[in-house]
């Protein structure tokens, strides 16, 4: 059985609209209703609904205009369902490399206008150098050859190119606008060796760099606080998006892929605030203390 295509964005914000047309019709349509209409079941109009799948544009066309959308909507409509069906940038790399529920992580954070990320353990992958990279890809997966880490490593990297602009001149950079990417470090992340003491201090001064960076802020627990709310919590990003249709998604990490939730996230998002507030360091004290541990990293 094949694997089922990841919902981008894009698709999860045309199904939204779908269903907005449909609940704010009068009078109002039910599912089974529009099923009738276009001669389907409502479970299958519950699975365009929720972007499982995609209706044929026919059918697009014949549920707008019985929900009341003018001929210019449908136009329009019709057009972002087009622009929907082109392949991302990452449906070339194999499923070695991007496994395929992580192909929606990138949808969501290449579409984000916020990305708020807590990591406790290693420096979270946007920031990292290529050293550091290379050498907590083969830390975590043993055994990794080199032809499949410099796959690893080219992914990464188109990461950081779009989403933080980091190879200036590119039409990413340039022509995008970038979203804020807030970072709650616990300090243990960065005094954990990964790769050598030269990888971490040429980590630590990329850290800075990046740092300086006005869409970019990182506030760092210090280690002598001991247990904090965090400390449970474990990893997760917190996509936020510009798009009213999108409400915010939490992506947890985890050994089996990791999980994606839409009802727990006033509770990420409420953590992670506290963490800002009232754990971490404050954003203005993360020069001092990186140069600090830079200092401490520096080769003898």
């Amino acid at each position: 059985m094949a694997a089922p295509k990841a919902t981008t964005t894009l698709q999860s914000v045309l199904a939204k609209r779908l269903t907005d047309w449909r609940m704010q019709a009068a009078p109002r349509i039910s599912r089974s209703d529009a099923a009738q209409a276009v001669g389907v079941t409502p479970h299958t109009v519950r699975r365009w609904e929720i972007g499982e799948s995609n209706p044929p544009r026919t059918t697009i066309e014949k549920l707008l205009d019985l929900y009341g959308a003018t001929s210019e909507e449908i136009t329009g409509f019709l057009a972002e369902v087009e622009q929907a069906k082109q392949p991302s940038w990452w449906a070339s790399y194999p499923a070695e490399v991007l496994p395929r529920n992580l192909h929606r992580f990138l949808s969501l954070e290449s579409a984000a206008t916020v990305i708020r990320a807590f990591e406790p353990y290693l420096v979270p992958a946007l920031l990292r150098t290529e050293d550091y990279a290379r050498a907590a890809l083969s830390a975590c997966h043993p055994g990794i050859g080199t032809d499949l880490l410099d796959r690893h490593i080219d992914l990464l990297q188109e990461r950081q190119r779009r989403i933080l602009g980091t190879r200036p001149g590119t039409p990413e950079a340039a022509g995008t606008p970038r979203p804020i990417l807030w970072v709650v470090l616990d300090e243990s992340a960065l005094r954990r060796s990964v790769g050598g003491p030269l990888v971490m201090h040429q980590q630590i001064e990329h850290l800075l760099d990046m740092a300086k960076q006005p869409e970019i802020k990182i506030q760092i627990v210090p280690q002598h606080l001991g247990a904090y709310p965090g400390t449970e919590a474990g990893p997760f990003h917190l996509f936020r998006f510009a798009e009213p249709e999108l409400p915010d998604i939490v992506y947890r990490s985890s050994f089996d892929g990791g999980e994606y939730l839409h009802q727990k996230t006033s509770r990420h998002l409420q953590g992670f605030d506290t963490m800002c507030a009232v754990y971490a360091a404050p954003i203005r004290d993360t020069p001092a203390i990186l140069g600090e541990i830079a200092g401490e990293t520096l080769p003898r």
